[in-house]
């Protein structure tokens, strides 16, 4: 494959993501913007699981935020989802019961 288009970039970050090369990873989507591909609302889902499956909960909200305030995409379940279990497993409990308090769409809580 010669041109390097955003399913090429999606399937590639997807792939080191599910075989928990969180480094490769993040450096595929770092690599990804370099090249000027805009990232889909799919990739930065992969990147909110990469973030809580390894505790980076900074980085996490950092992307979060983004995705929404300079990509303008529309955050989905799949991103709260995330969210709630980078910030539920680093013990952030209240944070994340804020967050689904907050989601622009209606819970099931």
């Amino acid at each position: 494959m010669t041109e390097k288009n955003t399913v090429m970039w999606s399937a590639m970050t997807g792939g080191y993501g599910k075989q928990g090369d969180s480094n490769e990873c993040l450096q595929l989507f770092n690599d990804m913007l370099k090249d000027n591909v805009e990232p889909t609302d799919i990739v930065f889902k992969i990147i909110l699981f990469i973030c809580s499956h390894i505790g980076m909960i900074i980085e996490g909200w950092r992307y979060f935020k983004k995705m929404c305030g300079f990509y303008h995409l529309i955050f989905s379940m799949r991103h709260y989802a995330c969210m709630v279990d980078l910030l539920s497993r680093s013990g952030n409990l209240e944070e994340a019961l804020e967050l689904i308090e907050k989601m622009s769409f209606k819970h099931d809580l």
